[in-house]
C-alpha cells in the first residue's frame, strides 16, 4: 500500500451528506441550484455534432485553449497563449495534476485555515508538508501578507489562495496579492489561485487575480459552480508555458484527455464568457434573502463576499462540530456541513450552502435557531 494515502479519508463534508434522508432540506453540498443554462446546452450540442469524434489534444482542444488564454489575457491584462492552458476534468483534476508535478517529499505548501477540504490531502497525497496560517476575526477571516511570510521557509513551494474562497466566501484585495506576487517572486514559489467561484462574487467589484502581478501563479478554476455544470467535470488549469511542458506527459497518463463533450460546453461558454456571469445576481440575491433569514432568528455568521456559503459560529465549545451536525439532522432533518471540515479555526462553525430554494433556505435556518436555542 502506498504509505502517503493509508491514512486519508472521506472528507466530513461527504460524511454528513451520506447521512440525509430523502426528506432532509439539503445545505450542505457545492451544488448549484439553478439548472445548466438551456441555451448553452442546446448551442454545446450543436457544436458536438459538428465535431470530429475521438480523443482531443492531450491539453483539450486547441481553439477551446486559445479561447480561455483570451478571456484570461483580457481579464489580467498579460497576453497568454493557448500553451499555458491545460483543459482538465474539473478544478479537482487540475490541482492534483499542479501537486503532483510540482511537489517533492519534504517540499511545504502554505494553506489558510479554514480552506477548502480537498488542499491538505492532495497535499499529503504527495509526501509533502502542510503549513497552515489560521485566519481570524482581526483581520476579517483574510490572509495577512505578515503571517505568510513568516511561514516562508527554503522548502516552500506553493502557497493557496482562493477568492472568493471555500468556506468563508472571502476575497483577496489588489494590495495582498500585489504583495504575495513579490513575495513569490523573491523567495521563488508559486501561487496557486483557485477561483473556481470567481465568478459568483456580491457588488461591483470583480475579484482580481494574481495572475495579473505575476507569472509565476497556477490558475485553477471550472465551470462547475459558475454554469451549474458539476456533472460535466470540465476544468482548466493556466501556467508559465514551461510548467505546461512539465505537466503535458502527466496530464496524458493521468486523463488522457477531457471529454469531448464538456469541451465542447467551454468553448461555448469561453466564445461568449457572457455564459460565466448569467448566475452571479441570482447568487447575490440568494445571500440576501439567507442573511435576512439568519437575522430573523438571531444566528450569528461571517458575511461573505461571494460563492454561495456562510459560516455560522454556532456550535457549542463543549460540543465537537460534526457531532452537532447529526443532532441537527435527527431533531430537525437539516443537513450541513461541520466546520471542521475545513480546519481548526472553524471547529465551532458550520456551513450552510444558501444555493437551495428560498424556502427550504428560510425553513432550514429557522429548524437551526430551534436546535441553537432550544426552541
Amino acid at each position: 500500500m502506498n504509505e502517503a494515502i493509508k491514512d486519508i479519508q472521506p472528507t466530513l463534508i461527504r460524511k454528513i451528506f451520506e447521512l440525509k434522508q430523502p426528506t432532509s432540506i439539503d445545505l450542505s453540498l457545492g451544488e448549484p441550484h439553478l439548472p445548466l443554462n438551456e441555451e448553452l446546452w442546446s448551442r454545446t450540442l450543436a457544436r458536438f455534432k459538428s465535431t470530429k469524434p475521438g480523443y482531443s489534444a492531450n491539453l483539450g482542444m486547441p481553439s477551446l485553449r486559445q479561447k480561455i488564454a483570451h478571456y484570461y489575457s483580457q481579464t489580467s491584462l498579460k497576453p497568454l497563449n493557448e500553451n499555458q492552458v491545460i483543459v482538465t476534468v474539473g478544478s479537482q483534476q487540475a490541482l492534483f495534476l499542479a501537486f503532483f508535478s510540482l511537489l517533492n517529499p519534504g517540499d511545504e505548501v502554505i494553506i489558510p485555515d479554514p480552506a477548502y477540504a480537498a488542499y491538505a490531502p492532495m497535499v499529503t497525497m504527495q509526501r509533502a508538508h502542510i503549513k497552515t496560517i489560521p485566519l481570524s476575526a482581526h483581520n476579517n477571516y483574510h490572509l495577512s501578507i505578515e503571517a505568510i511570510q513568516a511561514s516562508i521557509t527554503p522548502r516552500t513551494k506553493l502557497v493557496i489562495v482562493s477568492s472568493p474562497g471555500n468556506p468563508l466566501g472571502q476575497i483577496d484585495d489588489q494590495e495582498f496579492l500585489q504583495s504575495l506576487a513579490q513575495l513569490a517572486e523573491q523567495h521563488e514559489f508559486y501561487i496557486i489561485s483557485d477561483e473556481v467561484y470567481a465568478a459568483l462574487y456580491f457588488g461591483h467589484k470583480k475579484p482580481v487575480s494574481a495572475l495579473a502581478f505575476t507569472e509565476k501563479t497556477i490558475v485553477i478554476s471550472s465551470l462547475s459552480k459558475s454554469c451549474s455544470a458539476t456533472g460535466h467535470r470540465i476544468g482548466y488549469l493556466i501556467a508559465q508555458e514551461s510548467l505546461v511542458s512539465l505537466m503535458k506527459p502527466v496530464q496524458q497518463m493521468m486523463i488522457t484527455c477531457a471529454p469531448i463533450l464538456s469541451q465542447c460546453l467551454a468553448e461555448e461558454v469561453f466564445s461568449e464568457p457572457r455564459f460565466l456571469s448569467l448566475q452571479r445576481a441570482y447568487y447575490e440575491q440568494k445571500w440576501a434573502h439567507t442573511q435576512q433569514a439568519l437575522e430573523k432568528h438571531k444566528i450569528p455568521y461571517i458575511a461573505p463576499q461571494g460563492g454561495f456559503y456562510v459560516c455560522c459560529p454556532i456550535v457549542p465549545k463543549e460540543v465537537n462540530a460534526f457531532d452537532f451536525c447529526v443532532k441537527l439532522l435527527k431533531e430537525q432533518d437539516v443537513v450541513v456541513v461541520p466546520g471542521s471540515a475545513f480546519g481548526h479555526v472553524s471547529d465551532l462553525w458550520i456551513r450552510i450552502s444558501f444555493s437551495s430554494t428560498d424556502t427550504l433556505i428560510s425553513t432550514g435556518i429557522e429548524r437551526i435557531g430551534r436546535v441553537i436555542y432550544e426552541r
